[in-house]
């Protein structure tokens, strides 16, 4: 199992680009993977953005 952490602070124009290409990588190994997303305490729409991705 791979396992990415990845912080994130008012990145919600830029997250969703991040979580897929990581996603196309990650993938390509044939291996079992996590992302994990840490929000620190986001004031745009960083939260709701990766609503979409769990």
């Amino acid at each position: 199992m791979i396992y990415v952490c990845i912080p994130t602070h008012n990145e919600a124009s830029t997250i969703g680009v991040l979580l897929w290409k990581t996603r196309n990588v990650l993938g390509e190994f044939g291996r079992d993977y996590r992302l994990v997303v840490h929000d620190d305490a986001s004031t745009d729409e960083t939260a709701e953005v990766l609503q979409r991705y769990r």
